[in-house]
Formats: structure tokens, sequence, C-alpha cells
């Protein structure tokens, strides 16, 4: 309460003064520009924002943007660094009149939502205020006045920055449409040749080729929420397969403006064609001519989406209550997002990270980083906006002033209007939206770093990673809280001739899991001429027990190819994958689909996984080594797991280089080539993959005394002017991003590097290893859920154990 204090009394007393055109604080400040990094819509060490009451205070001098409510970060910037004169910025809200249907998934674009309709219209409200001299001043009297003001309204904020085509995907031309070359005396297509598929009787779904003129159909579609089937046997992908043309129209989303649905195979992505116009004319068609008959993507995702009802907080077609308080504040959506919150909210229920980043360790309060680019910073931001239940209730908006005289009649029409809106209202809570904290820690990633819908299990695969590098900077990452998941598996390859053994282990973070199909209860029985929503209907009505799974999991595989150097000739191994050393908080993965035939279009899984409140792993628990064990010479020296040859054989056959396909089968646990095949699919081109296969080739090399140094990176990094301590030690605390290496120095000038020591791996090695309990009984606490029918695309949900029985994290919703 000692922070209002010194607010309220200035408020209070500014009630009673006059505007002043000037004051000497402001003489010495200059206006923000293009390149300043500008805070204006919500506080950077919480997540209070324009809209509450006293809105926020804009420094003038580093542009960053403070609370003026409970918190103070305004009066707290104030004490540290005596910077006086602030922009106050307050958003007042006015109530929409009438309820606009939306009929485009793209916000902002014609048909779809407007920001500032979605729950009415905004009027802001500005004032500067010098602390120093207690006043407001006058900045429209003022030339320089006028101009620092007008360049913190009028210059983009760094989350408009961010939030660019945040809903819909910029779809762009692509190589192949740039430098189409169409095949000669190309054949004109009248409304007969157009009529069917060109392998098949379809007549929906067609897609041409804009290089030949061929009509084929797409893959199955199925329209959801009906029984209907728009077909599609995929002859499009296959004579792009025969004859490498790369992309094609859909012919049913022409328009006579130019726009339709176009794919490109050979990127395998949705692109668009600037000449699409003349292309067409090549084969006879007039674009001006075409009506549009069929549904384009987006418009069957927003349908998808609607009727599937994945938004809503509905379970068995109950609406369910929504719960407020501590530890319940949901995670509003900042572009395609719910994979991020899902991940997010279990992450947070977990007690090692709720104390690593808990706000009473007060780091924002004593760091000398910008807070928006301190990933310390960010976390403590996020952790209190989680748990402290300040966001967990309804929004109060800040109102316009009522008009001075209405009529009765005025007051009675404005009252119908507002009662269905404050209605919705109170269904939606506050909530907080991370987007510093995306920002910080997904930059420059290819995926997250966008705003496209992402797989929640990779996204906790790289936070974690993201975790473990930032927490290495500080101490050697000895209060790391990733450390509670870590686990540890142990290999055994037995060979099947001789008998001997050898055992290999490997550090994990997590374990994947198949789904036995056999043991679903009641049993899968497939028929002939099945549609695919009867078949996701006949799944979803069986559970397979996750006891199952776990005696999936610990099935031994055969391996073929093995060359045995006791026997001295080509066998075969029967290898094991157990757990040696189970974690303190396990993380278990459910691979919930499967590719229908080898490499066909993958398809999610319906069959539900019954859990046990408390489950037990001890049969997948690694058991001593047997005493007189015939082992391999080679186990004395160690090793990493056997992989399977065969396996790399084939799926180096279907275009993966060699050692990706083999780290592949290693991550997956030599769990199956087709789960190896999954993960190639999903990580197999992403820098990720190649940088740990890199670093894997290297392993064997002498390393130095100190820690490991990209040369390139403290090259580049000195060609700025910096010194080789300076770039080394910069490397260090941003987990070797030379980017980000040179953006700390900047952002420290006048610091100077201590002199560097070496580095003691190995007990750094064991500190990370040191979490484990022993125990293999864990109590289920968190489910990452996906909804929607089709892998590439849907809604995540998060559900967690909590005092008030069993919660619902639905982005901002929490019921």
């Amino acid at each position: 309460s000692s922070l209002l204090t010194p607010r309220k009394r200035k408020r209070n007393n500014n009630k009673q003064q006059q505007k002043m055109a000037s004051c000497p604080h402001c003489l010495h400040l200059q206006p923000a520009n293009q390149n300043s990094k500008l805070y204006k819509d919500e506080c950077v060490m919480c997540f209070d924002d324009v809209c509450d009451k006293g809105g926020l205070d804009v420094c003038l001098n580093t542009f960053k943007a403070f609370c003026v409510g409970a918190l103070n970060h305004s009066y707290q910037h104030r004490q540290r660094t005596g910077y006086c004169v602030f922009l106050n910025i307050k958003r007042l809200y006015k109530p929409r009149q009438k309820e606009k249907e939306i009929t485009s998934v793209e916000i902002g674009g014609e048909g779809g939502a407007r920001l500032d309709e979605m729950k009415g219209s905004y009027e802001h409200r500005y004032t500067l205020h010098c602390y120093s001299c207690n006043v407001d001043l006058d900045y429209k009297a003022d030339p320089h006045l006028n101009s620092l003001v007008d360049a913190v309204i009028n210059l983009d904020s760094e989350a408009n920055k961010s939030d660019v085509q945040a809903w819909k995907q910029e779809i762009l031309p692509c190589e192949h449409t740039l430098t189409l070359q169409q095949v000669p005396n190309a054949p004109k297509l009248g409304s007969k040749n157009m009529s069917h598929c060109g392998m098949c009787d379809l007549d929906k779904n067609l897609w041409l080729c804009l290089t030949c003129g061929h009509l084929g159909c797409g893959r199955q579609l199925m329209e959801i929420g009906t029984n209907i089937n728009l077909g599609g046997n995929g002859h499009a992908l296959d004579h792009h397969n025969k004859t490498g043309h790369p992309f094609c129209v859909k012919i049913g989303t022409i328009t006579p403006q130019g726009e339709a649905d176009l794919y490109c195979y050979a990127c395998d992505n949705d692109v668009k064609d600037l000449e699409l116009a003349a292309h067409l004319a090549y084969f006879g068609i007039n674009i001006s001519s075409q009506t549009k008959t069929e549904k384009t993507i987006a418009e069957m995702t927003l349908e998808q989406n609607l009727r599937a009802g994945l938004f809503s907080s509905k379970e068995n077609g109950k609406i369910m209550k929504s719960v407020f308080g501590p530890g319940m504040t949901g995670i509003n959506n900042v572009g395609n997002s719910c994979y991020m919150a899902s991940v997010l909210q279990c992450v947070a229920a977990i007690p090692a990270f709720r104390e690593r980043y808990s706000p009473d360790h007060q780091h924002s309060a004593t760091c000398d980083k910008h807070p928006a680019e301190c990933y310390h910073c960010q976390m403590e931001k996020l952790f209190d906006g989680l748990q402290s239940g300040r966001y967990s209730c309804i929004r109060e908006y800040q109102r316009l002033p009522a008009p001075e005289k209405k009529d009765e009649m005025e007051v009675e029409k404005e009252e119908k209007e507002k009662e269905p809106e404050e209605k919705q209202v109170e269904e939606e809570q506050r909530g907080i939206s991370p987007k510093m904290f995306k920002k910080l820690v997904c930059k420059d990633h290819i995926d997250f770093g966008g705003m496209q819908q992402q797989d929640a299990y990779e996204f906790f695969q790289f936070l974690i990673k993201a975790v473990q590098r930032y927490e290495r900077a500080v101490k050697g990452g000895k209060q790391d809280p990733s450390k509670v998941f870590n686990l540890q598996l142990e290999q055994r390859n037995e060979c099947n001739v001789c008998h001997h053994a050898r055992y290999s282990t490997v550090d994990q973070t997590e374990l994947k899991f198949g789904m036995p199909l056999e043991h679903a209860d009641p049993p899968l029985a497939p028929k002939d001429g099945e549609t695919k929503e009867q078949v996701e209907e006949r799944e979803s009505i069986s559970t397979i027990p996750f006891s199952k799974c776990l005696q999936c999991f610990r099935e031994p595989e055969t391996v073929r190819g093995f060359h045995c150097s006791i026997c001295k000739t080509t066998t075969t191994l029967s290898q094991t994958t157990l757990v040696s050393k189970f974690p303190k908080i396990l993380m278990a993965n459910v691979s919930r689909f499967t590719y229908d035939g080898w490499v066909n279009e993958a398809r999610k899984l319906f069959v539900n996984i019954g859990f046990d409140d408390v489950v037990d792993l001890a049969t997948i628990a690694a058991p001593p080594h047997p005493e007189g064990e015939k082992l391999f010479p080679e186990d004395q020296q160690g090793g990493g797991p056997v992989i399977n040859q065969e396996w790399v054989a084939n799926l180096s056959a279907m275009g993966f280089e060699s050692d990706v396909c083999a780290y592949a089968i290693e991550e997956t646990g030599s769990a199956g080539m087709e789960q190896a095949l999954n993960w190639l699919f999903e990580h197999g081109s992403s820098p990720e993959t190649m940088a740990a296969i890199a670093e894997r080739k290297n392993k064997g090399k002498k390393k130095a005394s100190g820690p490991p140094v990209n040369e390139f990176a403290v090259e580049m990094i000195c060609s700025m002017g910096f010194s080789n301590a300076q770039a080394i030690h910069a490397l260090g605390e941003t987990g070797g991003d030379a980017e980000r290496a040179a953006d700390w120095l900047f952002n420290h000038p006048d610091f100077i590097p201590p002199e560097a020591g070496p580095v003691e791996e190995e007990e750094e090695e064991e500190e990370e290893k040191e979490e484990g309990t022993g125990n293999s009984q864990y109590e289920l606490f968190g489910v990452v859920q996906h909804r929607g029918t089709s892998i590439g695309s849907g809604h995540y949900v998060a559900y967690l154990r909590t005092d008030v029985g069993w919660v619902q994290f639905n982005d901002s919703k929490v019921t």
C-alpha cells in the first residue's frame, strides 16, 4: 500500500492545479522513432494494460510501459531510474450496438471480425505528466511536447509488430508459380473436360494441373458435421508423383476476381499464382466467367471449428461452470496459440517451476536487463500472472462517461441492447496474453515464432530445451526446474545366436507410447465401405487401458542385419528398452495418429486411453543385470544404443538421410519403424535435429578446458567492436545464439567480463542428472487434449486436477 501513496497524493493534488505548457525535465527528451522498441499496450513487468483503471504510464526515456494499479510498477521504475516524465494512456470502452456475424476466419478482413468490433469500440485518453514537478503538461500547446506524444501514439508498438497476420496465414507465390512452364500445344478444356476426374468418376474436389491441364481429384474430404462424403482418391497427387508437375488449382473455388485455392505439391504448401488468369486462359478457361461452387480450405476450417465446437466450454453437451481464483487463470489466444497455452498451464502446475519463477524472489525488481528481453523477468511475469489470481476475473472495462441528458426512451433502448452484451462478458475471463514471453522464447523459431497452428507435444519439447538453455547461463543450471522431467532409458541388445548382451543408456525428458489397437474394448472391427466419419465414430466408443500401452512398450523388437563380433556373422538382435531411472514428473506422450497404408496421409486415431488415478510403471522398469551374464567386449567401453539398420535402409529409401533416420529411431526409443517415420515427418528437417546430429558427429573430438565456443560466432561479434572475452561471455549468457549475444552486449555496454575459468563439465553433467525418485508410481494430474478430426488442424485444451476437482483450461475459459 505504501507504493500507492505517492501516486494517489500526486494525482489528488494535481486536480487542483492548472496544466503547465512545459517543464525543465522535458527539454532533453527525444521522440521515439522507427528503431525504438516501444511498449504501450501492456506493462512490461505484469499483465496490467491500458484498459485497467489508471491505464499505463509510458516512460518517455525508455519507451517502456508500466502499470499504475496495485503493483504500481511505474512508481518502482521511477524510484530505480529517476525518470519522471510519463505519458499516461487509458482506453475507455464504448459498447457495440449490434452483433455482427463473422463469415471469415480472418481478423480484420472483409467478413471477418475486426479487433475494434469484437467487444465494442474504444477511445484513448492521453495525459502527459511530470512526477517531479507534480503537474500535467499541456502537450498540445508545445511543439516539442506534442512531438513526444505523437510519436508514442502513432508508432507501432512491439506487440503490434508481432501481431501482423495473427490469424490468417499469408499465402505467397513460390518458385514454381513464378517460373511455371506450361506444356506446348495444351488441349483447350471445355465444360465436359472439367466435369469429372480424369482417372475416376468423382465430380467434386477437383484440382487442375496448371502445367498440362490434367484434372484429378484431391485427397479424401468429409464435410464436417454431415454424412456427405466429398470424395477424393488422391489422383491429383498421383499425377504429381508421376510427372513432377508442381502445383494445381481447385476448380470449384475460382472466382472472377482471381481468387482460388492453389496447392504446390513440390513445396507442400498453399501458394498464390500471380498469373492465374493467364495460366487458365492457356487452357481456354476465361477466369471472368468462373463461378465459385465449392468451399475454400479456409471456409471449411472455419466451419469445422464452429460445428465441432472446439472452442466451447461444453462437456457431454453441458455448459460447464466458470471457476476463478489463484491458479485458475486462462491464457488468451494470441494467434493460433492454444498449443502453447495448454502446455504452459500444465507446466505452471508443477511445484518446481512455481518455486523457481515465483515473484517472491523479486528478480525483476533488481534486474538490469530490459524486462521484455530477459528470460527470467518474463517467466516471473508469466507465473505471477497465472498463479496470483489477479487476472482470474471478469474484465472490468473503463467506460466512457455517459451523456449528461437522455430521454427515457433512449435509456430504455440502451438497457435492452446492453443486456445480451453483458451476459456474454460474464462468461469470459480476463486471462493473460503472454505475447512478450512468446516473442522472447520463440524468437526466430521456424515454427513457434510464427502464428500458425503447431503441435503441443513438439512445443513441450521445445520449451524444455529453451528452459535448459537459459538456466545453464545461471550457476550452470543448478536451479533448472526442468530436471523434474529427467529420466533414463536402458536399452538391452542380445544376440539371438550366441546370447551375448550389450547395454546402453540414453537420457530423455518424456516417454512415448504407441496405441495397441488390438487391445481396444469393444474390439475394433473394420467394415468394408466405411466412410471416414463412420470409422471415427466406431473408434470413439472404444478404450485401450494404459496398462496395455505399457505392455506394448516393454515388448522386445527384433533387429535384423546385426554383425555379431562373437559369432563373426550377420544375425539378429532382440532389443528391449526399459526405464532405468524414473523422473519426478512423468510426461507421457501417446501417439494418436497413424498412417493408413505406408506413406499415405496421416490419420488421427479416436480411440480413448483409460487411465487409473494412480499409474504404476513398475512393469517397464529395467531389472538388475543378471549375474554371470555374457556381455559383448564393446560393452566395457560403453557405447550408444544399437540401431536397426534394416529400418534405416527402409527409411532412407523414402528420401531421408541415413544419419537422420538413425537419429529418428533412437529418438523414438526404437519403438518401431512407423513411429520413426512419423517422427521424421514432424522433425526430420528441423534446425534442432540438424544441430543435434552435427553435435553428435563432433562428440568424440577432444574438448577444450573451457565451455564449447563457436569460433565463427565469436569472430562475428568481435567484428562489431567487442573483445574476445566479451563475445565468449555473451554467447554463454544467450545459449550460444550470436544474434542474441550481440543484443546482450549492446544492452550492457559497460560490462567487463570476469576472467574465464574452466567449466567442470562432468560436475555439471552430474547436476543435470541428479533428479529422479526411483518410485514408479504416478498420480495423473494433467492432460493436454487435441480436439478435432485432423492432425493438421483443430484445437488444444488442458485438464488439471485441482483442489476443486478436474478443471478445463480452454484458452481464456477456465471451467
